[in-house]
């Protein structure tokens, strides 16, 4: 990070890579693509670990929990499954978005993963029993992007050009709309005082995360 430069290059794939995630400790990389196929490596040896090839469309989503136990991975046709991360044993699938799946969050204990779809819909699932706690319906269009923050509150942004922030019963917070286009990510700062969205034009606006007012912009594409 500090130095900018390439650590290692994994992957041999046929077709754009669309997800990937690293693992906390930094030890395994994963990759979801248009083969419908997770491929885990390890980035010790730069080898696949595992394969898993449960996924019926194309692999939208991966995102590993914040403890390193468990993986979650998402497709195209709203399929929603979790797995052991060191083995790609499987832990729980779940049903219910019925288009793709755009995003995965996880809280910050582990416990509980937040899925965002383009069917417009939000869902919380429970780790320690594998249910559904909530599900509402977030965004007209379809849902783009979710992220936590450290005291559970939720932010999505979507199709309809809003950013919203959410509490766990999918209740509306804050709702930031001052946007001239699809607005495609959304995530907190470190310490959930800002939000930063992105928009289909390519501007980047920060925002207080209690009062709703814009507090700046980012250059998407600043000098070297």
């Amino acid at each position: 990070v500090e130095t900018g430069r390439r650590v290692l290059s994994l992957g041999e794939e046929r077709d754009s890579i669309l997800t990937a995630d690293i693992s906390p400790d930094q030890s395994l990389v994963v990759i979801g693509s248009p083969s419908k196929i997770v491929k885990m490596f390890d980035l010790s040896s730069g080898e696949i670990l595992y394969q898993i090839e449960k996924h019926s469309e194309w692999v939208t989503q991966v995102s590993i929990s914040p403890d390193g136990i468990l993986l979650a991975t998402g497709d195209r046709n709203g399929g929603l499954h979790i797995w052991e991360t060191r083995t790609g044993n499987p832990f729980y699938s779940f049903e219910g978005h019925k288009e793709a799946i755009t995003s995965l969050a996880w809280r910050i204990d582990s416990n509980m993963l937040a899925s965002a779809s383009e069917d417009g819909t939000i869902r919380t699932w429970e780790m320690q029993n594998g249910k559904q706690v909530k599900s509402w319906n977030a965004h007209s269009g379809g849902v783009l992007s979710l992220d936590f923050d450290l005291d559970v509150n939720l932010v999505s942004a979507g199709r309809d050009e809003r950013a919203i922030l959410w509490d766990l019963d999918g209740k509306e917070k804050k709702v930031f709309s001052d946007f001239n286009d699809i607005v495609v990510e959304a995530c907190f700062s470190h310490d959930g005082s800002r939000i930063i969205v992105a928009d289909w034009t390519g501007e980047i606006s920060v925002w207080d995360s209690k009062t709703a007012e814009k507090t700046g912009t980012l250059s998407g594409n600043p000098t070297t």
